[in-house]
């Protein structure tokens, strides 16, 4: 049995306290909390990431890191010091520019390729994946290749943070299969994570963190209700307005479009029709060009075969401005996006824009004084930040790329709300991409799948 009993302090404030957590072998164990600050850092402690380092002299860093350069006082550190740790962001365990030069660094053990292969299967990855260039790879495959190398290895515990999301259903299956084999060896699994649903069979305990403190609850109960009575609510207004919406009038016409990156075709003669005042929810399995397609369409990856027509005009005739004017596209990591450094900066822009659903939104949710610096808010708060910079008067495109990633339940209220009222009162048409198995098969979407490289209307609901 394992045991460990901390407090964490941040500027002689409390951020974690009453934090107690027993481990036992074969055991897995899941953590569920607001996806905040502190959970952040509850999950750097248990994967032996903090305490960090002295805060270093550059200030841009210092704003980085000032959230992990607190005091952690143990009451109990009976924990193992192997411990393999897989964060949300999957290129924080990759550091080499192949995967072969992964397996060769990170898991020794495995001396020929036979025995990465036997690996590179648990999570459905073929002999060929061996000799990728870890740049081709998409999120997903980046996802796959950290969890294959922390399984691999041979820590006691694995500690994981919002792995799922980035999961197709296969690599979900592939996961909780790991999962199981892990326990089958002794291991400790501890997983904190809003999209926990796929894994619920194999979950032991469960505790969720409550303002500061870790509190255990049945799980049986917990697993009973996905969402709340205010998020059906959402989704029940929102669902009329795309019954009810005229989509008639055609916005994007793609007529036997292929791509292809670093040699591999992603694209082959796609046809496909958006209209306008709709919302399409595209699905598919990682690697197949989700990404790629909204790239495409912003103008991030040219070099694309065939025609496509955006509002009647070909794609390649808009300049960067009429393209930001008439796409907003939201990326899954909007920390990368945003370009300004103050919420003072971004409330000025979005009054000089008069758009009274964006102004009403940016007063709700944006209170903070005018030199409040971005890199201070929330994940959930700069994807929720970033849409109101982006959505303009005469935006008539709205890419959302993984728009309720790792969100917990009340970040996912305020999106669904948020969302709403952009579809309600502007002229627009919404096209998100997800593999998520949460609130987005409820949506009344159009939903598409890519098959046989190509992107296609589905009747699915």
């Amino acid at each position: 049995m394992k045991e460990i009993a901390f407090t964490y302090s941040l500027q002689n404030t409390a951020l974690l306290k009453d934090i107690h957590l027993q481990l036992q072998k074969q055991t897995c164990i899941l953590i569920n909390g607001n996806e905040n600050k502190a959970f952040t850092v509850l999950g750097a402690i248990l994967g032996n990431i903090l305490p960090t380092m002295e805060l270093p002299d550059i200030e841009s860093l210092v704003l980085l890191y000032k959230d992990f350069s607190g005091d952690i006082d143990f009451k109990k550190h009976d924990y193992s010091e192997t411990v393999s740790y897989i964060s949300c962001d999957p290129d924080r365990q990759l550091m080499f520019a192949e995967v072969w030069e992964e397996f060769a660094a990170q898991i020794p053990k495995a001396k020929t390729q036979h025995d990465v292969n036997v690996l590179l299967e648990k999570f459905s990855l073929n002999d060929s994946f061996y000799r990728r260039k870890i740049e081709s790879l998409s999120g997903g495959e980046k996802m796959k290749l950290a969890l294959c190398l922390a399984f691999a290895k041979d820590e006691e515990i694995i500690v994981m943070h919002g792995v799922v999301p980035w999961l197709d259903q296969k690599g979900r299956e592939d996961l909780k299969n790991a999962i199981i084999d892990a326990k089958n060896k002794d291991k400790i699994i501890i997983i904190l994570e809003q999209e926990y649903h796929c894994l619920q069979d194999i979950i032991d305990k469960v505790y969720v963190l409550k303002t500061d403190s870790l509190v255990q609850v049945d799980e049986k109960s917990f697993f009973v209700e996905a969402f709340n009575p205010q998020i059906y609510q959402h989704l029940e207004k929102l669902n009329a307005l795309i019954a009810n919406k005229d989509r008639d009038e055609l916005l994007l016409k793609i007529e036997r479009m292929s791509f292809a990156y670093q040699e591999k075709e992603i694209y082959h003669e796609m046809s496909l029709q958006l209209n306008k005042s709709s919302i399409y929810y595209l699905n598919a399995e990682n690697g197949t060009g989700k990404t790629t397609f909204a790239n495409i369409l912003f103008k991030l990856e040219k070099d694309y075969q065939g025609e496509i027509e955006l509002c009647q005009k070909d794609l390649k005739s808009y300049d960067r401005q009429g393209l930001n004017n008439c796409i907003a596209y939201v990326s899954q990591f909007p920390e990368s996006q945003l370009i300004w450094n103050t919420i003072g900066e971004c409330r000025d822009k979005v009054l000089t824009r008069n758009n009274t659903t964006i102004i009403e939104l940016f007063k709700q949710y944006f209170q903070q004084s005018d030199s409040y610096p971005i890199i201070y808010l929330s994940f959930a708060e700069m994807k929720l930040l970033l849409t109101l910079m982006m959505v303009k008067t005469n935006t008539q495109l709205l890419i959302l790329d993984e728009p309720t990633w790792s969100l917990d339940l009340e970040s996912i209220e305020i999106w669904l709300k948020t969302t709403t009222q952009i579809y309600e009162n502007m002229n627009i048409t919404i096209f998100i991409i997800s593999h998520a198995h949460g609130i987005m098969p409820l949506l009344g979407a159009k939903k598409l799948l890519i098959s046989e490289k190509r992107i296609m209307v589905t009747n699915e609901k």
